[in-house]
């Protein structure tokens, strides 16, 4: 590529990435789609890299605003742009990581789209490229906490699909990779949260399936992690009400000894802002009384 090529791609990606942080999305698609042609002339991975980060960086703002289809056309042109680096670069762990990481923002989009065979597909082949390196470099636990992200993402594309037992088997290897990097008695907040979403999603299915007793022990302890936090004060109103809906889900679940976790989410509802919710605590004491 000649030195005024390379001057000229580099402003559009400069020009480009400015547009993107003021949310000016389509200008900055236009000047993306003019570097698109001239990275194709370009050996050097950098530019395409950086290139391909801008354009995943489209899909997520074209996502949000609810433009999935061009989304999707973002995602597919950073996929592709993603796929010649690795392919160029196959002992590069890094370039492999970031292209199985942008099949999941595909593969999102298209769940969202109604996709769902071909979301399925991203999911299964981006796990794929994890667990390859996961397995080169067991030592590392960046990319165990890789591996559980991806088969938390293939369970919600399984779930979406309604294969309960496929989900329920990536939700639990994912629970699993979770707990052996992070520990079942982490402290630290985001990993808790992380694992107590894999309980209340494995609770969800095996309730759907009449597995009481095993979904009853799920929510309990995602109560647990989430009772934890409050009580830390470190849990938000956001934080408190899913705590709440799970003490419901504890009293449906078992119904005979409903009162106890309505009298906890009772406790709950009171503390929260700005101070109490009444309304939630009132409807919460009519389920109680509706017991007796």
């Amino acid at each position: 590529m000649a030195d005024d090529d390379t001057d000229e791609l580099a402003r559009l990606l400069e020009d480009a990435e400015r547009k993107l942080g003021m949310g000016e999305v389509e200008p900055a698609a236009r000047l993306l789609e003019e570097a698109g042609f001239l990275a194709l002339d370009d050996d050097a991975p950098a530019p395409k890299r950086r290139l391909a980060a801008l354009l995943a960086g489209l899909g997520d703002q074209r996502l949000s605003a609810g433009a999935t289809p061009a989304a999707i056309e973002s995602y597919r042109a950073a996929l592709s742009l993603m796929s010649a680096v690795a392919d160029g670069a196959p002992e590069e762990a890094a370039a492999q990581r970031e292209r199985a990481f942008l099949r999941y923002r595909l593969g999102a989009a298209e769940l969202a789209a109604g996709r769902r065979e071909q979301a399925l597909e991203r999911f299964e082949v981006g796990t794929r490229e994890i667990e390859t390196l996961s397995e080169a470099a067991p030592e590392h636990p960046g990319y165990r906490r890789d591996l559980s992200a991806s088969r938390s993402m293939l369970g919600d594309a399984l779930t979406e699909l309604g294969q309960r037992e496929r989900a329920l088997t990536a939700y639990r290897s994912a629970l699993a990779l979770a707990e052996e990097v992070d520990g079942a008695a982490s402290e630290a907040a985001p990993a808790q949260l992380y694992m107590a979403t894999l309980h209340r999603r494995i609770g969800a299915l095996l309730e759907a399936a009449g597995e009481t007793a095993a979904a009853i022990e799920s929510v309990q302890r995602q109560a647990g992690v989430l009772e934890s936090f409050r009580r830390l004060g470190a849990a938000d109103a956001a934080l408190q009400k899913e705590l709440i809906e799970a003490y419901r889900r504890l009293a449906r679940l078992a119904p005979g000894e409903a009162k106890g976790p309505l009298a906890a989410a009772i406790d709950v509802a009171q503390s929260l802002p700005p101070p109490g919710d009444p309304a939630l605590a009132a409807a919460l004491r009519l389920e109680m009384k509706a017991l007796e």
